[in-house]
């Protein structure tokens, strides 16, 4: 029989191991680190606004020097104004109060990398990779970096890594056809560029890097259809090309309207709900009244939310600041179609196309107002003129057909929508295009296997309430 321990023993024990662990967790713990000073900046040039806002960020790390997150949204502020010596400090003293984290050791490369300080930026890049399972952006900019090194070796193990371990990721695919450019591997480059150039993936970086391997492979033709592409977008300037969500949230606490309104092109690229975008854009305008891009992009946003009154109040303020760019009255032409407004729809749309008379969306969108307002030879005559201009638009083709539907010109909708390949998005107005012709010639199966085709691509791209919505139209037309 196991003897009873007294309570009073049990007592001492416990306390002898509490004395213990305590002994050898102290043994076991981390020694102080002198944590670095973040330096103060001269913001004397800066608006009140930011300087309030740096005030803030220092207030809140001096109030708790402790406290990784209150240095890192420091750093953030501080590399989002262009100061990033006093980032970088801000970024170091976060991974000595937190040395695993991964996010602290990529915004430190940032910094790093900014400052030139190229060795160690790669550290950082590297600890990141040690710290995280799968890390995409990181790894991109550790490629790149030991590119501009000349490390080719490391960049290519790297590169053929991430092939295998983000095979869908545009940047790295970009990344590992220039590596095999930089190894003078042309030829396996440039199919490399011409596969993303034939996804859609067309920044200015991928069209410039694609025209230099045609050029080195003999193709001189083509290096010059592709310099010509990438000199007609933005001037030839390569810009940001590859999206970098830590980027964005710097950019985002930089208050100014520019940097607003860019964040929200970013998130409609992105596919972001239209009202986080207006969102950005308002408080663009809160930063600056005369911000008229803003003005310009909530005339469209609005229209497309139905919030008509708002459409025509962003007009007349961007009219007031920019009276001579298209996209304004586009923008508000679009608006006035949706309303049913054709006559003000009209006079915007011939206003934005005087304007820019070689845009063949307006022109485009001009005939389909023609078109409804009983014009219909020269509205069909506008949007032609259009296609001819631009064959390879599918939205032109798609306004087409929506005319020669109208018209009951329903083998033509088929055949003009057959031309051009499209987006999965746009494949389901498409098909639904389709079905509408099919059933215009009688043909009810076609038009049901089109409406099934279309809510098949609105599954898998998880517009769940469309594709139920294009069933019923099919079991609709099915049951007669």
């Amino acid at each position: 029989m196991a003897a009873v321990i007294p309570r009073r023993t049990w007592r001492a024990v416990l306390v002898g191991v509490a004395a213990a662990l305590t002994t050898a967790l102290s043994a076991c713990a981390p020694e102080a680190v002198d944590l670095p000073a973040v330096p103060r900046v001269d913001d004397s040039a800066l608006r009140e606004v930011v300087r309030e806002q740096l005030t803030a960020a220092y207030g809140e790390l001096d109030a708790a020097p402790q406290s990784a997150a209150a240095a890192i949204e420091l750093g953030m502020v501080l590399h989002a104004y262009g100061y990033y010596a006093a980032a970088e400090a801000a970024y170091r003293r976060a991974r000595l109060l937190e040395p695993r984290s991964a996010r602290w050791a990529y915004l430190h490369g940032l910094a790093l990398a900014e400052l030139a300080r190229t060795d160690d930026a790669i550290e950082a890049f590297r600890q990141v990779l040690r710290s995280e399972r799968r890390s995409p952006r990181a790894t991109a900019r550790l490629v790149r970096l030991l590119l501009g090194e000349g490390r080719v070796d490391e960049a290519s193990d790297l590169a053929a890594d991430a092939r295998r371990r983000y095979s869908g990721d545009p940047e790295l695919a970009f990344l590992q056809a220039q590596v095999l450019a930089v190894q003078g591997r042309h030829e396996e480059a440039a199919e490399r560029f011409d596969r993303l150039l034939e996804q859609g993936i067309r920044p200015n970086v991928v069209l410039y890097a694609a025209a230099q391997s045609a050029r080195a492979n003999g193709e001189a033709e083509r290096a010059r259809a592709l310099l010509a592409e990438f000199e007609g977008n933005s001037g030839g300037r390569f810009g940001s090309q590859w999206p970098d969500p830590v980027i964005a949230e710097i950019r985002q606490r930089e208050l100014s309207a520019t940097t607003q309104v860019e964040h929200a092109q970013r998130l409609v690229e992105q596919g972001a709900p239209l009202e986080d975008v207006v969102a950005v854009l308002e408080r663009a305008l809160e930063l600056d009244r005369e911000a008229y891009e803003a003005h310009i992009s909530l005339t469209g946003l609005y229209g497309r939310l139905g919030n008509f009154s708002k459409v025509d109040e962003h007009y007349e303020k961007g009219l007031a600041l920019a009276p001579e760019v298209a996209q304004l009255h586009f923008n508000l032409g679009l608006a006035k179609l949706r309303q049913r407004d054709l006559t003000a729809a009209r006079d915007a749309l011939e206003r934005a196309l005087a304007l820019e008379p070689e845009n063949a969306m307006t022109r485009a969108v001009l005939g389909q107002v023609l078109f409804e307002q009983g014009r219909r030879d020269r509205g069909l005559g506008e949007i032609e003129q259009a296609i001819a201009a631009r064959p390879d638009e599918a939205a032109l083709r798609e306004i087409h057909a929506l005319v020669l539907l109208q018209a009951g010109r329903f083998g033509d909708v088929l055949e003009t929508l057959s031309t051009v390949p499209a987006s999965p998005e746009r494949q389901i107005a498409r098909l639904a295009l389709r079905a509408s012709a099919f059933t215009g010639l009688q043909d009810r199966d076609a038009a049901v296997r089109a409406l099934a085709a279309a809510a098949d691509i609105a599954e898998a791209i998880g517009a769940a309430g469309q594709a139920r919505s294009l069933r019923q139209e099919a079991a609709r037309i099915d049951a007669g």
